[in-house]
């Protein structure tokens, strides 16, 4: 193919364990090529460190917009951006419909102690990445650790960090999802609650969540996979802390920028609020 590309690469310098894992991405957008989830067309993963000093893949360029705010101010109709959300929720819904055999997935995780695992991973990231002893991190850490969710039984790929920012709006597809690295096996409605708790306002979340959940599991059902609305909203709620709990950790291992801190208090506020507009936090 003649065009433009993009290579995306490690970062230089010594990496967390898991992080920046573009192997892993790479394959996951192989992977999905052909299905009901856009992604943008992977050519070739180099591991060979010695060309250009770390791993990297080349993929295709696609062009699009990236929206930081998730009141979509530079979007003027409401309806426009409705049907963002909507595409969004279309889009997340599709990927957990994906087979997870048919796609040669099945070792991208394991079946069950989603949250066990995901605070595993979170904990020794935050170990390895610490300069000083926080106690009020101490206190988190055991606090969720007492305090995790119940595994819900339903096991999908899901994609760990589907965000607004992740998505690019236009271009060949009306949405391409990005940044895949953190995908695994684990529970789909804990996707869908990460997502509506980070990306919506808590006043849109509030008087959309339940229309935007319906939508949800009527784009599963067309695939066949049948869960029930109470059934739904009660997982959704529990997992309502998971983008509090994530925006917290990750804005303690990873590098620090302007954007990045006020994207992470963002995403901290908004999770925060919708906890405890559904009371589950303590």
């Amino acid at each position: 193919d003649n065009g433009v590309y993009v290579l995306r690469r490690q970062p230089p310098g010594k990496l967390l364990k898991s992080a920046h894992a573009v192997d892993r991405e790479f394959r996951v957008i192989n992977a999905l090529q052909g299905s009901e989830v856009p992604v943008p067309k992977a050519y070739h993963l180099c591991e060979d460190t010695s060309i250009i000093g770390s791993m990297f893949y080349i993929m295709a360029y696609v062009e699009g917009d990236i929206f930081w705010n998730s009141a979509l101010p530079e979007i003027a109709s409401s309806a426009t951006r409705g049907a963002m959300y909507d595409e969004m929720n279309r889009v997340l819904a599709a990927l957990h419909s994906v087979d997870i055999e048919s796609a040669g997935l099945r070792d991208y995780g394991r079946p069950g102690s989603y949250f066990e695992r995901q605070l595993s991973r979170w904990t020794k990231q935050y170990r390895a990445s610490e300069l000083e002893h926080v106690e009020e991190i101490e206190s988190l850490i055991q606090y969720l650790e007492a305090n995790l969710p119940k595994d819900d039984g339903q096991v999908s790929l899901v994609h760990g960090d589907f965000r607004l920012d992740n998505m690019m709006f236009g271009g060949p597809y009306p949405l391409t999802v990005v940044d895949w690295q953190s995908l695994t096996m684990g529970c789909p409605l804990n996707d869908a609650s990460y997502f509506m708790g980070t990306s919506l306002t808590p006043e849109v979340r509030d008087s959309e969540e339940r229309a935007l959940l319906r939508l949800y599991l009527e784009v599963l059902s067309s695939y066949g996979i049948t869960l029930s609305f109470d059934q739904a909203f009660l997982y959704y709620r529990n997992y309502a802390p998971a983008g509090m709990i994530m925006a917290l950790i990750a804005s303690m291992i990873v590098g620090e920028t302007e954007r990045g801190n006020d994207m992470f208090m963002a995403m901290a506020k908004r999770s925060i609020a919708m906890a405890q507009s559904l009371e589950v936090l303590n």
